[in-house]
């Protein structure tokens, strides 16, 4: 059992939720919005040979969606408003960055099998 009375290993520390979660995010936001933005701007990088794992640009809006309620939680609170966006906002989070994953993986999955 862990902290939240539940049996699943996310929430028995920090090492299991947060470190990976940070981890993630980093990825989505450094993979999923600079490296698109990057590319459109310096095509040149997709002829690379280590290019067929970058993200494709079909994930920008997942990773652009998931940033931005991540950081409106944030923003509800520091000023102080009595609504909500979402009522469990981590959780929308959440879900953003499976989509996030899951259109990832499928275009890596299309990719290798092109070769």
């Amino acid at each position: 059992m862990n902290d939240q009375d539940e049996t699943n290993l996310h929430n028995i520390s920090s090492w299991f939720d947060q470190k990976p979660r940070a981890v993630l995010q980093t990825g989505v936001v450094i993979g999923g919005i600079l490296l698109p933005i990057y590319t459109k701007y310096r095509p040149a990088l997709l002829g690379y040979r280590w290019s067929i794992i970058l993200p494709p640009a079909i994930c920008l809006p997942t990773a652009v969606l998931s940033e931005l309620v991540d950081r409106s939680k944030d923003a509800i609170a520091v000023f102080e408003l009595p609504w909500y966006l979402f009522y469990r906002a981590s959780e929308v989070h959440e879900t953003f960055l499976y989509w996030f994953i899951l259109l990832y993986l499928i275009v890596l999955r299309r990719r290798l099998k092109g070769l």
